[in-house]
């Protein structure tokens, strides 16, 4: 039977999977399509949902509860220059009245996710790695979840995933002018609306925060909020 959400018996309690039946899911698209907020901000869209202790609460579209909001940002200190240093954070839940946001944040590895040779830090790898860390944070379909929507101010994570990147798998990861696609291997990991920079303070203040940490993680990471 197809569960469909219905405002006027919607209990705050209840965790997404009471309002979408899993069984009907159909398959996704390789490339990510950018949300279209019209007019509205996004913070106008959302709202928080009590998904019970095991989950906590989520920031959820206000009229859809399946999908759910996070709020990413990357940023590097000393970009381009010898002793860069970059941080991502991800904001995947609302403060409440005695605690502050839900963050999750990181330096920037030095490997990639297939080890290699030692990457230098960007602010558009940060951006990036912030983006496969919400996506990877926990089983967002398996919780329930329809459609996460990743807001991010970065027009090079939005423009990649949801336009150039066709281009680059269609010409072998090289770009327009023939250069290999440069972090082709968060690329490939993360196959995002871009919103203003004021609207996305929480992860930007995080992810600079993360930045400057005293040491930086030799090897690719994942951080989840749970374990499924």
């Amino acid at each position: 039977m197809r569960a469909y959400y219905r405002p006027n018996t919607a209990s705050p309690q209840r965790t997404p999977t009471d309002y979408w039946d899993l069984s009907t899911a159909t398959p996704q698209p390789v490339f990510p399509d950018t949300f279209d907020a019209g007019y509205e901000p996004p913070l106008d869209l959302i709202r928080p949902l009590d998904c019970g202790p095991a989950y906590g609460l989520r920031l959820v579209h206000r009229e859809a509860p399946w999908w759910a909001f996070v709020f990413v940002d990357g940023a590097c200190t000393n970009n381009g220059q010898l002793g860069a240093q970059g941080g991502w954070a991800v904001v995947y839940g609302p403060p409440t009245e005695t605690d502050p946001p839900h963050v999750v944040s990181g330096r920037l590895e030095e490997k990639g996710p297939l080890g290699g040779p030692d990457v230098e830090p960007t602010s558009n790898r940060a951006e990036l790695r912030a983006s496969i860390a919400a996506l990877r944070l926990g089983h967002w379909r398996g919780d329930g979840f329809q459609r996460l929507v990743i807001a991010t101010d970065s027009a090079y994570v939005v423009d990649g995933a949801t336009s150039w990147s066709r281009n680059w798998v269609c010409n072998g990861w090289r770009n327009f002018d023939g250069a290999p696609v440069k972090n082709r291997d968060l690329w490939e990991l993360l196959l995002g609306q871009k919103i203003p920079r004021e609207l996305n303070q929480e992860a930007d203040s995080a992810a600079k925060a993360a930045s400057l940490r005293g040491f930086r993680e030799p090897e690719f990471m994942d951080w989840v909020i749970r374990e499924p």
